[in-house]
């Protein structure tokens, strides 16, 4: 009995041992399985060959007859030794939890199970996580039933998460070598250069394209550091050395260097070197990659050449200046502004030392803020060339990077031009003002010598009957030597400013262009105003302030010819065959001058007739309040201080042509009518019918009182109109006309004419106190007599009149 027991016991510990020994032996197999599983794995690049290979060994190790791995439910197995089918219900259970059993067929019902699937009772199965797709599991059978332990189970667990992680790894590698197959066939397919380097920056492949351009094969280049073989010794040092110290730090860089091929050839590149890391971070090597940009460096020479070449050919100082001041570049015109030598050094000179201390000064103070906030200024400075001399300029700065762009424009003919500009413009409105003024005091002499006539004339006609009286007769002589007296006082107010101006020849064409530009750039703009003149000269004998004010005054009017409807301004030289065939408006042609022409023409709204009556009257004006309607009377005495011609060509709606000939070489003065000298003595003109006209009632009556001493009778009217009919309606009941020359709606001119057309033509003698003006018009006046005028004279005047009818 006992040694029953004691062999009992001594099996029961072999059995223990054995069991023991044999699941040591079963954990080395596991132990060396995984480590063999990992050296599968690393040796076979595709997946599918890793799992058959891993699945094997698993097989062998667990002492399974055959292996599926499942995905989906309908049993059909992804991988394995034999085609083999799982049941649905089997299936949805290993894809969810791990699975073991020593008799299937108990676990699962041996009509469910497939055919070919009832041999194996023993089943080990495990879901692997795929994080994608459908669910996975790894199934092992065996025909022999508790063929896989506890330990197999965990076996497995490891196998299902060792699985997972290869798949991951060699999908992400599988991944990465196709992105690496597309990239290397991208540079292999690419007209850039491709270079890889080690991380000592040796070279371990280049692209073809490399290989082609270069001349270098990968073979020849293979482990050579790059600079050795491509750099050309025409680099920058300085981008040389930052390229370096990026390679050093491993970071990224790009520049644009001159390489050099195989055969010698230099050709520029856009470098671009990106650092390549591994999982760590750390560099494993370099790509570079070169785009040749020979052509467009070539090109950007070519256009540097062209703008230093422009630079220096620029009329217009150009330079650059360091943050310091100090010139870099200065071109030929900057150095000519500033007298600096072609050969001087331009580093010595500060530009702050080049002008003016005291516009520096003021720069600074207002403008130097400006320009570091807006990185531009414009402005005027003056230089100080080495000379002496002092150059106005007009400086434009611009900050740079590195410094001071400079551009500066000699303005001195500028600033001469406005300041003669300026000159010519208050010398314009001198003479203006002269103009005016002595308009005015002839207007006003005008109207004193109506006065000093009529006191004068009274007086005369008053002495006969003081003859017995010689109180009263002392009386009218003292008014007599009054009014002389008066009447000297009011020729010397005529005089009044209006001084005698110096004349020269000018160019007709410069004075056309000061005229246009001293109406102002609003003027010219809005009215397109143009200066017409030939390249040939045009010369003028004339004083150049009177003749601007004919132009500025004519060019005015044309200005404001169509009020606020658009009008267009010309100024033109004319040919002589454009001088109008009729008489001039204003002057008379003398044939002993030249004359230069030229016309004022707009497009505006023409001249009405009944203006164009009233066009050269004092005072007479179409712009209302605005006007004085001294413009055209100021024109008219300038034209007739310089025997100068003026024509009128206008048609409503069409615009006006104001043509002005202009003596070109000096000449006599113009023929003035001066008041006619009679001989002494006292007429007979008993029964002749004198017709008196003057705008103002005492003079007429005056005058009419006069003629009576001398036996005629004298019909005073102070309306030239009702005159006119006078003559028209009994032109045989007149032996002779007494006018005034200035009168309104009809003046003296247009009276003579009327009479000299009656039939018989009746002789006119002119009373006026302008014998002056009345210019190519005397041949209608046989006889002038100036205001105030007395008996004796003005009967004097009748008489050579009628004389002068009766001989012709």
């Amino acid at each position: 009995m006992r040694l029953g027991r004691n062999l009992s016991s001594l099996v029961r510990v072999l059995t223990q041992r054995t069991r023991k020994l044999r699941e040591a032996e079963r954990a080395q197999r596991h132990s060396e399985m995984l480590m063999h599983a990992m050296d599968v794995i690393l040796d076979h690049d595709d997946l599918e060959q890793a799992l058959n290979a891993l699945m094997g060994l698993c097989k062998t190790t667990l002492g399974a007859d055959e292996w599926l791995l499942v995905q989906d439910t309908t049993g059909r197995a992804l991988l394995g030794g034999t085609p083999l089918r799982l049941d649905r219900r089997v299936v949805e259970q290993v894809l969810t939890q791990p699975q073991r059993s020593d008799n299937a067929q108990a676990l699962w019902g041996w009509q469910t199970l497939p055919q070919d699937i009832r041999k194996f009772p023993a089943i080990l199965s495990h879901p692997v996580n795929t994080e994608y797709g459908a669910p996975v599991a790894i199934v092992f059978l065996a025909e022999r039933p508790a063929a896989f332990s506890e330990r197999d189970c965990a076996l497995l667990a490891r196998i299902a998460e060792l699985l997972y992680h290869t798949t991951r790894r060699m999908q992400q590698r599988s991944a990465a070598r196709r992105e690496l197959s597309r990239l290397s066939k991208i540079a292999e397919l690419t007209s850039n250069f491709v270079v890889v380097t080690d991380a000592q920056v040796r070279i371990e492949w280049v692209n073809p394209a490399f290989e082609r351009r270069t001349g270098w094969t990968l073979d020849e280049v293979r482990g050579k550091i790059p600079p050795e073989i491509l750099l050309s010794e025409h680099n920058d040092p300085a981008e040389l050395e930052r390229m370096n110290e990026a390679v050093k730090a491993g970071k990224p860089y790009r520049a644009e260097l001159m390489n050099r091929t195989k055969d010698g050839e230099d050709y520029w590149i856009s470098k671009d070197v990106q650092p390549l890391l591994d999982d760590r971070g750390e560099i494993e090597g370099f790509i570079a990659v070169h785009t040749e940009i020979t052509d467009l460096k070539l090109t950007s020479l070519r256009a540097q050449q062209d703008r230093v070449i422009a630079m220096e050919a620029s009329r217009d100082g150009i330079a650059f200046m360091d943050c310091e001041g100090r010139y870099l570049y200065m071109n030929a015109a900057h150095r000519r502004m500033f007298g600096i030598g072609d050969s001087e050094e331009i580093g010595q000179f500060q530009w702050q030392k080049m002008y003016l201390p005291k516009d520096l000064a003021r720069f600074v103070a207002e403008d130097w803020a400006a320009l570091k906030a807006a990185g531009t200024w414009q402005g005027e400075l003056t230089g100080m060339c080495r000379d002496g001399r002092h150059v106005p300029q007009e400086v434009s700065l611009t900050l740079q990077d590195q410094g001071l762009l400079c551009i500066t424009r000699d303005i001195s003919d500028r600033v001469r031009l406005e300041a003669e500009r300026a000159r010519l413009r208050e010398d314009l409105q001198l003479a203006q003002r002269r103009e005016t003024i002595a308009q005015l005091a002839d207007g006003i002499a005008h109207d004193l010598n109506n006065l000093v006539a009529v006191v004068s004339g009274s007086a005369s006609l008053l002495q006969p009957y003081c003859i017995s009286h010689p109180e009263a007769s002392a009386g009218v002589d003292r008014i007599i030597r009054a009014t002389d007296t008066a009447r000297d006082l009011v020729n010397g107010l005529r005089r009044l400013d209006r001084p005698q101006l110096e004349r020269s020849t000018q160019d007709l064409r410069q004075l056309l262009r000061e005229g246009m530009e001293l109406l102002g750039s609003g003027r010219i703009r809005d009215h397109e105003i143009s200066a017409r003149v030939p390249a040939h000269d045009c010369p003028v004998w004339a004083n150049a302030t009177e003749l601007l004010q004919v132009i500025v005054n004519l060019a005015l009017n044309a200005c404001e010819a169509a009020g606020s409807a658009p009008n267009r301004v010309t100024l033109q030289v004319l040919d002589k065959p454009q001088i109008p065939q009729t008489a001039p408006d204003i002057g008379k042609v003398n044939p002993a001058l030249d004359y230069t022409v030229f016309a004022v023409c707009d497009t505006g709204t023409g001249i009405p007739a009944q203006t164009r009556a009233r066009l050269f009257e004092r005072h007479f004006t179409t712009k209302g309040a605005s006007g004085s309607g001294l413009g055209l009377p100021i024109v008219v005495g300038i034209l007739r201080a310089n025997d100068a011609l003026l024509w009128v060509e206008s048609t409503e709606g069409t615009g006006t042509r104001m043509i002005v000939a202009w003596p070109s070489t000096p000449g006599t003065t113009a023929d003035v009518q001066h008041a006619t000298e009679f001989v002494p003595g006292t007429p007979d003109l008993t029964g002749a019918n004198i017709l008196v006209v003057d705008d103002i009632a005492d003079v007429a009556d005056v005058l009419s009182e006069m003629l009576e001493t001398a036996g005629a009778l004298g019909v005073a009217v102070s309306d030239p109109l009702e005159a006119a009919e006078l003559l028209r309606g009994n032109p045989g009941l007149w032996q002779a006309l007494v006018t005034d020359l200035d009168m309104p709606a009809l003046d003296g001119v247009g009276l003579a004419r009327i009479a000299a057309n009656c039939v018989p033509p009746i002789p006119t003698v002119l009373v006026t106190a302008l014998p002056e003006m009345v210019g190519n018009n005397a041949a209608l006046f046989p006889a002038v007599v100036a205001k105030p005028t007395n008996a004796a004279q003005l009967v004097a005047a009748v008489n050579t009149a009628l004389q002068h009818a009766t001989q012709s």
